[in-house]
């Protein structure tokens, strides 16, 4: 509730500085699903250097974040609020950003121009909501379809493809016939968009709570992001959506199905651009998802080995029941790697060990007191050490 105050406080200095403004697109669509909006979007006559003049008047901070498509971001108490003029957009010649965009006076140009008629409304706490295209009928039947021509608007923007299929499933809606359509026969544009946007969408997209059919209904789609997708047998595609539905919404958990579907998980892997955290926990997935890590021992070297979050991860990918055994291990603080051995090297050395023996009989000993042969005590590691030597 509070950022939506700031919001339109924001709104307001803009319209007492003698220009119209709107909240506009997903803000306005989650509001009206009865969802907090997670981020606010404002459209305005006032062009960036206007709108900078009349937001900062009003106690804002203002970056320019975008000045060549009319946006500047507002920060008002900690509220990150991009600010846009009305804008026409010019001609997308690589099929995902315009080569200009046109400033315009009047609300209704800047709506048509968007991409789906649920993020086409508007709304303005004195004149209500304005809705050129028809998105709250649309918004009502959980109905997804593009403003205009969808041929047209995928033809523009050829992310827009995969935000149809993002929305779908994270909204919970169908997509309209014709908008259908036109994302299969222009999914081949995908292959033009940064690897980064489009990982960011897919992210998104397999955590909605309709992601298992938008995924079988659109696999054509999801195999120009990850090719190795693009000759699954029905078969196999039905067990790895219904595996997928089967998971917590994590991202990392979601994609797992898919990536051991793939007939070339590593290149997929690779081109999703992830960051090397994430790729390394995927690979760590794929290695030991379909082994289970059930005994306490076993928890521990993977504890030891991983670490928590990627341990946790493990251990849920496999249906959590060794989960309580993981919390054993911190709440108790069990000894799973060599940092928390109660020997170092030192104490062998001054035994007499040398060289590759020092880790050797190291890791001899952690793997004793994983084991529950051995107590993590000094004098126990010690004359164990000792009888390692003879």
């Amino acid at each position: 509730m509070e950022a939506a105050q700031e919001a339109l406080y924001m709104l307001s200095a803009l319209e007492q500085a003698g220009y119209e403004a709107y909240l506009v697109g997903g803000c306005v669509r989650d509001a009206l699903l009865g969802q907090p909006p997670k981020d606010y979007d404002i459209a305005t006559q006032a062009r960036p250097p206007q709108a900078t003049e009349a937001l900062e008047a009003a106690g804002c901070r203002v970056h320019p974040t975008g000045i060549a498509h009319g946006t500047v971001t507002a920060v008002y108490r900690g509220l990150a609020v991009e600010v846009t003029a009305y804008r026409r957009d010019g001609e997308y010649l690589d099929h995902r950003h315009p080569s200009q965009v046109r400033f315009v006076s009047q609300l209704q140009e800047d709506l048509l121009r968007r991409d789906f008629t649920c993020n086409a409304l508007a709304f303005h706490p004195d004149r209500g909501l304005v809705d050129l295209v028809g998105g709250l009928p649309d918004l009502r039947a959980g109905l997804l379809r593009c403003v205009g021509d969808p041929m047209a608007r995928f033809e523009e923007d050829a992310l827009r493809v995969l935000r149809a299929l993002r929305f779908a499933s994270v909204l919970g809606f169908a997509i309209e016939a014709e908008t259908a359509a036109a994302v299969h026969q222009r999914a081949a544009l995908l292959q033009s968009v940064a690897r980064e946007r489009i990982s960011a969408e897919l992210l998104k997209l397999v955590c909605g709570k309709r992601a298992e059919p938008v995924l079988g209904a659109f696999w054509d789609v999801l195999a120009v992001c990850l090719p190795g997708l693009a000759e699954t047998p029905d078969a196999q595609k039905a067990a790895c959506l219904e595996r997928l539905s089967s998971l917590p919404p994590d991202p990392l958990l979601r994609l797992y199905p898919l990536l051991r579907c793939s007939a070339s998980p590593e290149e997929d892997l690779r081109a999703l651009r992830l960051s090397a955290r994430q790729q390394e926990s995927l690979r760590l997935l794929l290695a030991l998802g379909e082994q289970p890590q059930s005994s306490l021992p076993q928890v521990r070297r993977l504890l030891g080995k991983q670490g928590e979050e990627r341990a946790r991860l493990l251990l849920t990918l496999q249906g959590g029941q060794a989960l309580p055994l993981l919390e054993r291990c911190l709440q108790e603080g069990l000894c799973c790697s060599l940092s928390q051995l109660a020997l170092g090297g030192r104490e062998l050395l001054g035994l007499g060990l040398q060289g590759p023996r020092v880790g050797e009989a190291l890791d001899g000993l952690l793997g004793l007191v994983i084991e529950g042969k051995l107590p993590n005590d000094r004098a126990a590691l010690l004359e164990a050490a000792r009888r390692w030597m003879e």
